[in-house]
């Protein structure tokens, strides 16, 4: 793993580069004017650019927060895949997966704040309040500011004793919001592993997501580089995908890299790195 301060050096190595969102970018309440910096770097140089989120929003409506929300312009970058769009083509063409094509036109039981209750537009399945009525549960996240499970423990009991499968629509355990950790829906579903139920991911660090990227860039592995925050999704997922990456200290990781150093953590974490720098900047 090499130190780096500026990723500026690296413009000639590779071609494409694929770009976490939280953490990287913004802490969910403002953008890192250094990051949108490094990317208007890379883009007049030529570099093409996919940003990769584990929103679990369907990628338009996660573009237009970022515009919106947080003022990003959408020309510096090519794309947006994020891990709720994996999930709503999942759930509307199931492309010969067999727990997808039993869950059509079937009711879902959904975990979601009621701003992100918009994701069943366009689908076949239908959302109801009632285990006993649904097929499955999908996962898009905790109610805000919730720090552990406990609130979903009942509801993920029964949810096991019914034996139905869980769709978790992005993979994140925890975020870092403002100076605040709090979970994601990866927390739900990990409890829900724990508990002996069946869950299916979507996102960084499983391999479509990488394989989406790479496809709407036109670019073998070996000419990009993915930058993440996450030992566990970011930089994992590209080592999945044989992508170089940057791990940067700016996000999930910045307390306990307080306590222990780059090279500890990630080898503590089973990920390695290409790059390591404090945070993103040209």
């Amino acid at each position: 793993m090499i130190q780096i301060e500026s990723i500026a050096p690296l413009f000639d190595r590779y071609q494409g580069l694929i770009v976490d969102l939280w953490g990287v970018m913004h802490n969910g309440e403002g953008l890192f004017a250094p990051a949108v910096a490094a990317l208007a770097a890379a883009r007049a140089r030529g570099l093409g650019i996919v940003l990769l989120s584990n929103a679990p929003r369907r990628a338009a409506t996660a573009q237009q927060t970022l515009s919106d929300k947080f003022g990003l312009d959408t020309g510096l970058y090519d794309a947006l895949v994020t891990s709720g769009e994996a999930t709503w083509q999942a759930l509307t063409q199931p492309n010969g997966d067999p727990l997808y094509q039993r869950l059509q036109h079937q009711a879902l039981y959904c975990v979601a704040p009621e701003r992100d209750l918009g994701f069943g537009e366009g689908l076949t399945q239908r959302f109801v309040d009632s285990l006993e009525a649904a097929r499955a549960l999908l996962v898009l996240g905790p109610d805000d500011g919730l720090q552990d499970t406990g609130p979903y423990e009942a509801l993920l009991r029964e949810a096991r004793t019914r034996n139905l499968p869980l769709i978790c629509a992005n993979p994140d355990r925890v975020v870092i919001k403002g100076a605040r950790e709090q979970i994601c829906a990866g927390a739900i579903a990990e409890r829900y592993e724990a508990l002996g139920g069946a869950v299916h991911w979507h996102g960084k660090p499983y391999p479509p997501v990488y394989q989406s990227c790479l496809d709407l860039l036109g670019l073998p592995p070996r000419s990009v580089l993915a930058i993440g925050d996450s030992l566990r999704t970011d930089i994992a997922g590209a080592n999945g995908a044989g992508i170089d990456s940057l791990w940067l200290a700016s996000g999930i990781h910045a307390k306990t890299l307080a306590e222990s150093s780059p090279e500890e953590l990630a080898d503590s974490s089973g990920s390695s790195p290409n790059y390591f720098a404090p945070s993103l900047m040209a």
